[in-house]
């Protein structure tokens, strides 16, 4: 059994239209939903033996949030692929990991984040599957398991969607 949280980064800013989109830091709000996410994280959901995320500014600004909450011995792979990655690049990316790991964490962007999540689904309780199929927020994190030994089972329609978290569902803005 393997478990997944796909995790979108937070709300950027636009403030500095100089930086690139790949440089955007977390805006106010960005900042505020990542400790909401973090404490929703380490008090409900087994900590993940590894996070996989993108390279760009407001994925490592969410994690370092992220990171107040949960161990910091918890390793972290950068990975420049994830940023802006297509499903099969990001789907390639947990086909790459050693099976020894159980429970991973991909910190990641949109379209390409949703688009994955989306079609992992193989079960799930149906307002959830469509809660995730109609918007995936800035932030949000889909929670799946997986009956495979291996991650290179991992497939579309092979997954359960066991929650999708939003910030406004912990009562951030």
């Amino acid at each position: 059994m393997k478990s997944l949280y796909l995790l979108r980064h937070a709300k950027s800013s636009w403030r500095d239209l100089s930086l690139g989109d790949h440089d955007r830091p977390l805006n106010k709000r960005g900042k505020k939903a990542s400790g909401f996410m973090g404490k929703y994280i380490a008090r409900n959901l087994t900590k993940p033996d590894l996070i996989l995320c993108s390279t760009a500014r407001r994925t490592r600004d969410t994690l370092t949030l992220l990171q107040e909450y949960l161990s910091p011995n918890i390793p972290v792979q950068y990975d420049e692929n994830l940023y802006m990655a297509s499903p099969p690049l990001l789907l390639q990316a947990l086909h790459n990991l050693d099976g020894s790991i159980g429970t991973v964490m991909m910190i990641s962007h949109n379209p390409g984040l949703e688009m994955l999540a989306a079609g992992l689904i193989g079960e799930g309780e149906p307002n959830t599957v469509r809660t995730l199929k109609m918007k995936y927020p800035t932030a949000a994190l889909a929670v799946f398991t997986a009956d495979i030994s291996a991650w290179t089972e991992l497939q579309g329609g092979t997954a359960r969607l066991d929650s999708f978290i939003r910030p406004k569902d912990l009562g951030s803005p």
